[in-house]
């Protein structure tokens, strides 16, 4: 896969796909076989904002544990 930096895509090649209705005159459609995806989760936040939002500590470490 090669971009020029400004934006690329997977999708479904299959002409039944809705896919195909996001395509302009300019995009071009090059098969491959040889993906394996996978998918990273991650989780950032600021450290500062439990301080002033103490509710969220409840809806972090539960999130933390279950990305540990």
């Amino acid at each position: 896969m090669v971009s020029n930096g400004d934006a690329f895509s997977i999708s479904i090649p299959e002409p039944e796909s809705g896919m195909h209705k996001h395509r302009v005159e300019n995009t071009v459609v090059l098969p491959f076989d040889d993906f394996d995806p996978n998918l990273a989760t991650g989780m950032i936040w600021r450290r500062n904002r439990t301080a002033s939002q103490p509710d969220l500590q409840r809806l972090i470490e539960p999130a933390k544990s279950a990305l540990h």
